[in-house]
């Protein structure tokens, strides 16, 4: 991964910052994208004390907010010019309906909405650096084939739970990233969607005491490290290999990926993001 330049969602805890420890030790540069400056800036000490690599640096960005999206798009084209990998990463957990500042679900407008976004006004500096790689981030393949999009309520304002949100989000992103593929064929960049196995995660932090808690001693066994997003991102196996969903290295599992349900989520994303145009 010598030269090659990678930019990573959540990159200041969990799966991101997993992700970033496996690819800064294989001799990637790495841009942390992440909304806590701070947070942000205590994973990059310690990624560079853990690596030796100091070619590690940082973008602001809140998912949730498509006007701070837009600006980070454009301030990594002018400050990088190249783009090798995307790593869709972050993730959140609400306990509780909570909404965006544009009113949007935060769910889906943090994990879904803002990789949507992000991706797209990127895709000019991938197609410029191919062969590139663009990851996002799901949930494993059996929750997956029950999750579903609610359409006549996408914002799940009737009857929300936590679960039925993170569900949907992250079928939201594996649909994006299969019907991405279909679009992008034969430019020279691949998407791809992988289940990050069981790794330590802030995702919890939202929840009430009583589910924390128990969350918390299940992270403290959980792992630092996810092979399977450092293997799709840098193996030479995987060159050219797009549209698929893989839960370990090498495991390749199918997911329900109706064509017509990927479109029609694509149109409400556009329209939910305000298009994908970059800003003039």
């Amino acid at each position: 991964m010598k030269d090659k330049l990678v930019l990573i969602t959540g990159g200041s805890s969990g799966v991101g910052r997993a992700v970033a420890l496996g690819l800064a030790s294989l001799g990637a540069r790495i841009v942390l994208l992440s909304r806590e400056e701070e947070r942000a800036q205590r994973s990059r000490r310690e990624l560079i004390a853990a690596t030796g690599n100091r070619d590690i640096e940082i973008l602001r960005a809140d998912l949730s907010d498509g006007d701070s999206v837009r600006r980070a798009a454009e301030e990594f084209e002018e400050r990088y010019r190249r783009l090798d990998v995307l790593m869709n990463c972050a993730g959140v957990l609400y306990p509780r309906r909570t909404v965006s500042v544009e009113g949007v679900e935060m769910t889906l407008a943090v994990e879904f909405l803002g990789h949507f976004l992000l991706t797209n006004l990127l895709l000019d500096v991938l197609k410029r650096s191919t062969p590139a790689r663009i990851l996002t981030v799901t949930g494993n393949a059996g929750p997956l084939r029950i999750a579903r999009i609610h359409f006549d309520d996408l914002q799940l304002v009737k009857g929300y739970n936590f679960v039925k949100a993170k569900l949907q989000a992250e079928l939201a992103k594996a649909l994006f990233s299969i019907e991405l593929a279909r679009r992008l064929e034969g430019s020279g960049v691949t998407t791809n969607c992988f289940h990050p196995g069981l790794i330590r995660s802030r995702v919890i932090r939202n929840l009430p005491w009583y589910l924390r808690l128990p969350a918390s001693l299940g992270m403290a066994v959980l792992g630092r490290e996810t092979g399977s997003g450092v293997y799709l991102a840098s193996s030479p196996d995987v060159e050219g290999v797009s549209g698929r969903f893989f839960e370990r290295v090498g495991d390749e599992r199918r997911i329900p990926a109706d064509g017509e349900v990927a479109r029609r989520l694509w149109e409400i994303a556009e329209s939910l993001v305000g298009g994908v145009a970059k800003t003039p």
